[in-house]
């Protein structure tokens, strides 16, 4: 075809983790670890690559999936850990 380089583009991602980590000392040599982790926190959706099969008109260019993210789901994930540490 006569089609240029990356005339096919899908949508942007967009994806944001993020993690808080706090460490309390209970005595000497001895820890408390808080951490909280976030995956895909803005809770975005990410669409997939539109259609390019020109064979199947009802398709083409239409987007019709998500790209997931946080283990195979696109939605939001949150964990949360507490470790004691000697």
């Amino acid at each position: 075809g006569s089609s240029g380089r990356n005339a096919f583009r899908g949508p942007r991602f967009f994806n944001l983790d993020a993690s808080l980590l706090k460490r309390f000392r209970v005595r000497e040599g001895t820890a408390v670890t808080f951490r909280v982790e976030a995956y895909n926190l803005f809770n975005t959706v990410n669409f997939g690559q539109p259609g390019t099969s020109i064979l199947t008109p009802a398709s083409f260019g239409r987007i019709s999936s998500t790209i997931g993210t946080a283990g195979g789901s696109g939605a939001r994930l949150m964990q949360m850990a507490l470790r004691f540490e000697f």
